[in-house]
């Protein structure tokens, strides 16, 4: 079985349905101001840090 990696955890569905609520008012009110959205990877080579 595999494991998740260290620092990071799952979010079961009664949780991701009020973080999905929060993001949309989130997004709501960054596009109203004029911001966009911009999406950046997941993981990052570690040579990076």
């Amino acid at each position: 079985m595999m494991e998740r990696p260290r620092g990071t955890r799952d979010f079961l569905p009664a949780e991701m349905a009020r973080r999905r609520e929060i993001e949309r008012a989130m997004r709501r009110t960054a596009l109203e101001f004029g911001y966009g959205e911009v999406q950046t990877p997941t993981f990052e080579q570690t040579d990076l840090f």
